[in-house]
């Protein structure tokens, strides 16, 4: 099979500044062992890893402590497609390891500038206003980053607030910001930063469900014959030789797969609540079904027979119980004092709206998070698309279909294979291979067409 070059390397450039003397550059590209870049749905931030070989006392030269840039240019070669730039600060050395006389390996870590920024610095400040205005302002003003929201963006459902932050880091008001929000059906919200572009992305997990596959008519596929066709050593004339390279599935585990018992421990299937608001001396109290509300959620996928759901068939009695379904269960009980009307005209960020409805809210914004991240898998592919497709990453979605396992049968198991959101991702550069191995999280099933 002919070799196929995934990437290169076109420069990693480390730059030092030292009191007293003028900015120095090292190129660092053709000492570069390995090179890792980690996203993920949760962060608003890349990190990123260097192993590299250092056969000519660099560090002792450079002395690295923690100040130093690092600027990564990669390009697929023959794409036509200009380099991809990242920009990282050096957070310190994790790992040197002695493997010759005058050989050392050395690993770096990294994150991104905005983050080393947002790190050592602490904000005291009154925000106010729309959710999304805060977290963009926020960016803008303390770590020079923007906020790209879709023009179908859905507004939260806790509309303009007030908050005052404690002396915390300007991406942690974001991230409290963000974990406070929650649409009118009980979908969190995700900010997070992505390997494409530069900007900070704010999404609604009910819209980020719904966006199509970027990979249809390109599903990755699992299975022996897959590999097969990779593997073969005379496939350089196959049809299927670009799609084998880029669209196979060279590696996968499930996570967490399918425990209605967990999910009930945790209660995102049965919840009580007991709150007191304390402004009012009014109590509250409801009983949370976590399968009511995905379906609320999800409602058109419950219908298909698509969705990714725990059995709610599941029943039990006892001498003071009926026939109870799982979902009925208060397996976990709450009981909290809370706070409202903080302010005379605008709700606290953690103010409830006088009545249940919002505190509802909350739980069920909790409970879908459970849900959906109950169908976890770790998957490894060819890393090339999510280098030239603006539209592949961290917080999209992809195809997976799975051979069935029987001798002789190629087709689709549909009960594996289905519509998966991507949530983490280590893109690892080595040995002219990129690799993407992402945890991603099973939102639908394949149903025949």
């Amino acid at each position: 099979m002919a070799s196929f070059k995934a990437y290169e390397l076109k420069s990693v450039l480390l730059t030092t500044q030292r009191l007293g003397f003028d900015e120095t550059s090292y190129e660092l590209k053709n000492s570069v062992a390995e090179l890792n870049i980690f996203e993920s749905i949760e962060l608003p931030y890349l990190t990123a890893n260097i192993l590299f070989v250092d056969d000519m006392g660099f560090r002792s030269a450079v002395k690295i402590n923690g100040t130093e840039r690092v600027t990564i240019e990669v390009v697929v070669p023959d794409s036509g497609q200009p380099p991809l730039m990242k920009k990282f600060m050096v957070t310190g050395v994790n790992k040197e390891v002695k493997v010759g006389d005058r050989t050392d390996a050395m690993l770096l870590t990294m994150i991104e500038e905005h983050a080393y920024l947002s790190a050592i610095n602490r904000i005291s400040e009154a925000h106010e206003g729309p959710l999304r205005d805060i977290i963009n302002n926020v960016l803008v003003t303390h770590v020079n980053k923007e906020l790209e929201i879709d023009p179908d963006f859905v507004d939260p459902a806790n509309g303009p607030l007030r908050f005052l932050s404690p002396w915390i880091t300007p991406l942690e008001v974001v991230e409290t910001i963000r974990d406070r929000m929650v649409s009118e059906q009980g979908a969190p919200y995700f900010c997070y930063a992505t390997l494409r572009d530069d900007k900070i992305k704010l999404t609604e997990m009910k819209s980020q469900i719904e966006i199509p596959s970027w990979n249809i008519g390109n599903e990755y596929v699992y299975g022996q014959n897959a590999h097969n066709v990779v593997l073969h050593p005379d496939n350089d004339n196959s049809e299927n030789l670009v799609r084998s390279l880029f669209y196979i599935v060279e590696h996968y585990k499930a996570q967490s797969n399918d425990s209605t018992l967990q999910m009930a421990q945790s209660g995102a299937l049965g919840l009580k609540a007991e709150f007191i608001d304390m402004f009012t001396g009014e109590p509250h109290n409801f009983q949370h079904n976590g399968f009511d509300t995905l379906e609320e959620l999800m409602s058109e996928e419950l219908d298909d027979g698509s969705i990714v759901a725990p059995d709610n068939s599941l029943t039990f009695s006892n001498r003071v119980l009926p026939e109870t379904k799982v979902s009925d269960f208060p397996s976990v009980v709450i009981s909290q004092l809370v706070t409202s009307q903080t302010f005379e005209q605008l709700n606290g960020l953690h103010d409830e709206s006088g009545d249940a409805d919002m505190y509802l809210l909350k739980i069920k914004s909790a409970s879908i998070r459970m849900l959906i991240m109950n169908s976890t898998y770790q998957v490894s592919v060819p890393g090339t698309p999510y280098l030239l497709n603006p539209d592949a990453g961290v917080g999209t979605n992809i195809d997976i279909n799975f051979v069935k396992p029987q001798y002789g049968d190629s087709g689709v198991d549909l009960e594996k294979s289905g519509k998966f959101m991507i949530y983490n991702v280590r893109h690892m550069f080595r040995d002219e291979r990129h690799t993407a191995h992402m945890d991603v999280v099973k939102l639908t099933k394949k149903v025949n067409s």
